[in-house]
């Protein structure tokens, strides 16, 4: 019996067309590959330091969540907020996504709200910190559920985009601790950051790059 051995070649080319596109040639067939920048969009360095702020003698009257009555009023109807938290791996210019889910509490009788905040990623949900604020102690924090910060200056009101939507924020930049930050806070839902961005150095001595975005307010 006869064996017939039929042996197929498939030339393959790679192309490199730029540093953003590559072209895959083979079998009769092209295969066009792109390079996704929407992450290198989304990385803002926050490059101020404590000297470049003034010392702040009052409460800045452009901050938007000063009435802390107005936020326990608004954050009644809120059970949960949700953001999408990107750790920049600066290597490779890409982040590293999870899951931040705070769940809200709010007592109108005491004046009080209670935040407490999960981390989901993996599949896995643990519980990281809890925010509370209520009483004449911790009625003098106007980012809460933030802290305050220790230099900060106000920058305008921009409208931004996340995905939870379209919302007007007070926008405000500082330092806070071994972090420098920029704030969107939403001006007509205090208690609830549009967008956050951390930039600082971390306990290993390694610089840290944090982004949130609101995805959903429930």
């Amino acid at each position: 019996m006869r064996k017939i051995v039929i042996l197929i070649v498939t030339m393959i080319f790679v192309i490199m067309l730029n540093a953003q596109e590559t072209k895959i040639e083979g079998n009769g067939s092209v295969i066009k590959a792109s390079k996704d920048n929407s992450d290198l969009k989304k990385i803002e360095k926050l490059s101020f330091s404590e000297e470049d702020f003034p010392e702040l003698t009052d409460k800045d009257p452009s901050l938007p969540w000063m009435d802390f009555y107005n936020m326990v009023s608004t954050l009644n109807d809120v059970k949960h907020l949700k953001y999408r938290r990107g750790s920049l791996i600066e290597e490779l210019n890409t982040f590293n996504y999870s899951t931040i889910l705070s769940k809200i509490e709010t007592n109108t009788d005491k004046q009080s709200v209670r935040y407490t905040n999960l981390s989901i990623s993996y599949g896995d949900t643990m519980q990281f910190s809890e925010n509370f604020k209520g009483g004449m102690s911790e009625m003098y924090n106007d980012f809460f559920p933030r802290n305050e910060m220790m230099f900060y200056r106000f920058l305008g009101v921009e409208t931004i985009e996340v995905p939870a939507g379209k919302f007007e924020c007070t926008v405000v930049e500082g330092v806070d601790t071994n972090y420098n930050v920029k704030y969107w806070m939403i001006n007509n839902k205090p208690g609830i950051y549009a967008k956050i961005i951390e930039e600082g150095v971390g306990q290993f001595d390694e610089l840290e790059y944090f982004v949130y975005e609101l995805e959903e307010i429930k």
